[in-house]
């Protein structure tokens, strides 16, 4: 942080340097009991779900309370101020969504890149400006991640859901929207090699595909088009598939 603010804007930042420390080191550490206590409890996760986001919900209702109460509230900023936070959330999802592209990926797993690139920590950003400035520039300092998640709340949708009509996700666009919403189509792993076998060959390269133990091989057998590999072992099977 030190060497961006003074490579880009010349000036220092007066920080608690211990206390940005210790809330790096507390984030990972819940990341990590959080990782444990999932698989330890597996049945409890969507449990551990709700107490994360209600943590989540009173962490922004603390930041707006404490920025609303500050001399620098959110609203007496410029419409310059709100213009640059902003951008780079509309601008990572355009050219995040080109490089994934000219990367040839598949419309899907550019949606879903495009997203995680303009989808920010902004409860982590919070939390740092709440804790680690001092008290008398808390309020414009808590003002930049509680509006970059706004921005976040009104882009990202609005681009998933354009990219959803357009056909670039799963779910078929001529689904009502309220059913889109409510189901799950991410592809499981017979239908992604069975839709892939379907497509024919369109190269010349080959891609090697692991069906394990707990997927049915005699889905398979016969109708890939794709040759067996008889070295498979531990109940998985190896196909080579032409690579669409």
């Amino acid at each position: 942080i030190a060497l961006y603010v003074g490579l880009v804007f010349g000036r220092d930042v007066e920080l608690d340097w211990v206390q940005l420390m210790l809330n790096i080191l507390l984030v990972v550490l819940a990341v990590v009991l959080g990782f444990l206590c999932a698989r330890r409890f597996p049945r409890q996760r969507p449990r551990f779900s709700r107490i994360g986001q209600a943590a989540g919900a009173a962490l922004i209702i603390l930041g707006c309370f404490t920025n609303g109460s500050s001399d620098a509230p959110i609203w007496t900023n410029s419409p310059l101020w709100f213009a640059a936070i902003a951008t780079p959330c509309a601008v990572g999802l355009i050219f995040s969504m080109l490089g994934a592209r000219l990367l040839r990926l598949t419309n899907p797993e550019a949606v879903a890149v495009a997203i995680e690139c303009s989808y920010q920590n902004t409860g982590f950003a919070l939390t740092i400006a709440l804790s680690v400035f001092p008290p008398e520039k808390v309020g414009a300092a808590s003002g930049v991640p509680l509006f970059y998640g706004v921005c976040e709340v009104v882009l990202i949708p609005i681009f998933a859901l354009c990219a959803w009509k357009a056909g670039w996700t799963y779910a078929p666009p001529t689904e009502p929207l309220c059913t889109m919403l409510l189901n799950d189509y991410q592809p499981t792993e017979a239908s992604a090699i069975t839709a892939l076998a379907e497509q024919g060959p369109t190269d010349t390269r080959t891609v090697h595909v692991q069906i394990q133990s707990t997927t049915s091989l005699t889905d398979f057998n016969g109708q890939l088009g794709a040759d067996r590999d008889a070295g498979s072992t531990n109940g998985s099977a190896k196909w080579k598939l032409p690579l669409c």
